[in-house]
């Protein structure tokens, strides 16, 4: 096959083939015929790897869509779950969130909250995600948060008025993952509306702007480095938009 074909079989592929078209460009044509074909062998062998890569990360990516659930009395759906470091590490590898990889402080990844990401990295993973399943996914405002958050109760917590035994993770709150770091996701009972870990674990991103400021973000929830008085359904925090760090998270609406 010439070049020439080569470049055109790439051109129809399911994928834009730049490692493809730079590989033709870089190597010289080789004089046989045979040598012409292992080459092509080889780029299509490299073409179909990234396209089983990317229907991995795609299949991640529709599988966390699955974990999102209706909110009662609103228009739109919210994450069980706070996003994965897994999720992220997705990302990632599929070309997404501009290629950072946040550091997870020695406890681990996989099913843990990710930490160390700013609002301004947030976006950066939903524009992949949406891209990925063609919904529109982006951060709750405050006021989606908390009524998510409250589902429906008007205590201190979801759980009642006290921090009590085993309701989340933070400095005070009786559990075995009490302040040292993280817990994995859905640890501890979900609220009524089926949430996990609305309250405690790590703060979450939101979209409003800081009393008009808006290089400033909401942060709801606590977390676990804070105290229980931190934990309350109606306490607000701020970081600017391109503040990291290991106790901030985030969750994620999808509208309908």
């Amino acid at each position: 096959m010439r070049a020439v074909d080569a470049i055109r079989w790439c051109r129809n592929s399911l994928r834009a083939c730049a490692p493809c078209l730079l590989a033709l460009l870089l190597c010289p044509v080789p004089a046989r015929a045979e040598d012409q074909t292992l080459i092509l062998q080889r780029l299509r062998q490299q073409l179909q790897a990234l396209e089983a890569a990317d229907a991995g990360h795609k299949a991640l990516a529709e599988a966390m869509a699955r974990d999102f659930i209706p909110i009662p009395g609103r228009a739109y759906r919210m994450s069980k779950y706070a996003v994965t470091f897994a999720q992220w590490d997705a990302c990632v590898a599929a070309g997404g969130c501009n290629g950072f990889r946040p550091d997870d402080a020695g406890w681990g990844r996989e099913q843990r909250p990710v930490i160390n990401v700013s609002w301004d990295d947030t976006q950066a993973f939903i524009a992949w995600l949406n891209a990925q399943t063609g919904k529109r996914y982006r951060l709750p405002t405050e006021d989606e948060w908390e009524h998510a958050a409250r589902a429906g109760t008007t205590t201190a917590y979801y759980w009642g008025n006290e921090i009590g035994v085993n309701h989340a993770n933070c400095d005070g709150c009786a559990t075995q993952w009490r302040n040292p770091q993280t817990s994995p996701v859905g640890s501890f009972p979900a609220n009524p509306f089926g949430l996990f870990d609305m309250l405690g674990n790590v703060w979450q991103w939101t979209s409003d702007c800081w009393e008009g400021d808006c290089g400033r973000r909401v942060l709801r929830g606590g977390a676990w480095f804070e105290d229980p008085e931190h934990l309350r359904v109606t306490t607000r925090d701020w970081t600017a938009t391109s503040g990291r760090g290991r106790i901030i998270g985030f969750r994620l609406v999808e509208e309908r």
